[in-house]
């Protein structure tokens, strides 16, 4: 999945605070807070021999030096209140939009 996202231009490292939702972007140092947080696309992901193990892969990009990456959040029981925070705010941009990168 990293692959595909990297393929399209998703190269870039982000960390996710566990607490707030806020992304900080390892290229510039630039923490934004999620509600300014611009995802581009979204692949949701489940782990191989565990179903619960729910994730989801964003594809943001840094509104200060224009870096693209991944996020990888959790959701359901397993997410942290950063995850939830970060995905009910991003769930879809507000615009309806698909963000969805194609498997």
């Amino acid at each position: 999945m990293l692959q595909r996202f990297a393929a399209e231009g998703y190269r870039a490292d982000f960390e996710l605070d566990d607490d707030t939702g806020a992304v900080t972007c390892i290229s510039c140092s630039t923490t934004t807070p999620p509600e300014q947080v611009e995802v581009a696309a979204s692949r949701r992901v489940e782990g191989a021999s565990d179903p619960a193990d729910m994730a989801i892969v964003l594809g943001a990009r840094c509104p200060s030096c224009d870096s693209r990456g991944v996020i990888i959040c959790r959701y359901g029981p397993e997410a942290s209140a950063g995850d939830a925070k970060l995905l009910e705010i991003t769930r879809d941009g507000g615009d309806g939009r698909d963000r969805t990168i194609p498997s």
